[in-house]
């Protein structure tokens, strides 16, 4: 079940569907900053008490991090760009359909 901040959002927020989908995808971009900065913190704090000879692995996680950092940001403007998109066509759509019945 989403969590409740979610759920709320999905009540008043049910005719405005982009809306709705920007809201989820902000409180879940929320959690993973939340998320990834934990684990950066804690691999910063392994890395200082690793043995010698670990700074290889320690570079290695710091890059994944790194690139699953900037595939996310890619993917989170991807869906932006989508959002704006369909709100736009629903707000065209919405005038149309009251231009069309103004003039029936």
């Amino acid at each position: 079940m989403p969590p409740k901040e979610v759920r709320g959002l999905a009540s008043r927020q049910r005719w405005h569907q982009p809306k709705l989908v920007l809201g989820i995808v902000r409180h879940a971009t929320a959690q993973y900053e939340k998320q990834i900065g934990t684990v950066q913190a804690e691999l910063g704090d392994a890395a200082q008490r690793a043995p010698a000879g670990a700074e290889v692995a320690v570079t290695a996680m710091n890059s994944a991090i790194t690139a699953a950092n900037a595939f996310y940001e890619s993917v989170w403007k991807t869906v932006q760009q989508a959002v704006q998109t369909a709100e736009s066509n629903v707000n065209v759509m919405t005038r149309s359909a009251t231009s069309g019945s103004h003039a029936a």
